[in-house]
């Protein structure tokens, strides 16, 4: 049976128990201010002429000097680590697993190295949609550029207000939140291809609020569809651990607008959503779950009468009999802050 993702065992259930220090928020900043170039590569051939007209890059300038660049980092930190936990088939610790100092401060270094890590990969994608939803409009060659110099032309030959010129000028594709929503009907159809191969996938909902920093990592595991005009998409939420976070999609012909948030954190509203990329990075486990999965070993619990779990280690597939409760997992096998083997 194919393994499934569940918020409420493969997401780290500390929430924001876990902070990103100061030099690790510098960090993040860092890794953004250095994707400009990539940002606006991915924009130049699409916006030629509007991002110098519209001071795209000064609007990024601004926008990474602003904000809690510290919570994007956790996000991002928590969301791809739960994934790495989930591909190597180990449970992610809870706080009370890394109370030794010792430990805990292994997995403090490891979230911090997915925190830079994380935000090196997500940032040119993020600062190319919110350049765009912030600094270029829908209408992003303004009307006065190809209509300004005919009517200085036709006031001077036949004096001022002498005529008028309405111009219908048709742009091969809109700027700000229409652009995005474009792009985002793009980004369901990638994350729908790798849902439908049981692949757990990142995310991020760009905010309305142009908060850069604001944005919102998740994992996405699961989409229902509704027809053909509606998609509910299901994550697991840093910010919201054990829940399902789930947000529906509202989806047009050639655009796909985003709804609220099943638990939406305060003010915050979707403008649009897109995949990040994903490689997996193997977290910190303990001396006995190495040894094990390097001798690709099984562990087999049994209760009277029926199988709990079966886990085979060091095999990109595994067999998985019913769920355990929480209580029936293997506390015994691991040390503390580096994992339980996962179904």
């Amino acid at each position: 049976m194919t393994v499934r993702f569940d918020p409420s065992s493969d997401g780290f259930r500390f929430g924001d128990g876990w902070q990103l220090s100061p030099e690790g928020a510098r960090d993040v900043v860092k890794s953004f201010e250095a994707s400009f170039t990539s940002a606006l590569g991915f924009l130049a051939p699409r916006f030629e002429g509007a991002l110098d007209l519209h001071n795209v890059e000064d609007g990024l300038c601004q926008m990474t000097q602003s904000g809690r660049p510290g919570d994007f980092g956790r996000r991002a930190a928590i969301a791809f680590a739960a994934l790495d936990y989930f591909n190597a088939r180990v449970l992610p610790p809870t706080l009370s697993q890394v109370e030794p100092a010792g430990r805990s401060a292994r997995l403090d270094s490891y979230l911090r190295r997915r925190s830079g890590a994380s935000a090196a990969v997500l940032a040119p994608a993020l600062l190319a949609r919110a350049g765009v939803l912030a600094c270029i409009p829908e209408s992003w060659i303004p009307e006065r550029l190809v209509t300004g110099p005919l009517q200085r032309e036709l006031n001077r030959l036949f004096g001022p207000n002498s005529a008028k010129i309405e111009l219908d000028l048709k742009l091969p594709f809109p700027g700000g939140a229409p652009w995005l929503s474009q792009q985002t009907l793009i980004e369901l159809k990638e994350l729908k291809r790798h849902l439908g191969r049981s692949r757990p996938w990142p995310i991020v909902l760009i905010p309305k609020n142009r908060d850069l920093f604001d944005a919102r990592v998740m994992v996405a595991y699961r989409y229902e569809e509704a027809g053909r005009s509606e998609t509910t998409i299901f994550c697991y939420d840093p910010d919201f651990p054990g829940n399902t976070q789930a947000f529906h999609v509202d989806v047009t012909e050639d655009a796909a607008i985003l709804g609220a948030l099943s638990h939406a954190p305060g003010a915050f509203h979707p403008a649009g959503m897109f995949c990040g990329e994903y490689e997996t990075a193997g977290p910190p486990m303990g001396f006995l779950l190495r040894l094990l999965r390097a001798l690709r070993l099984s562990i087999v619990i049994w209760l009277p009468g029926r199988l709990v779990r079966r886990w085979r280690l060091g095999t990109s597939r595994l067999r998985r009999g019913s769920q355990p409760r929480a209580s029936e997992q293997l506390n015994d096998t691991q040390q503390a802050g580096d994992g339980t083997p996962h179904a």
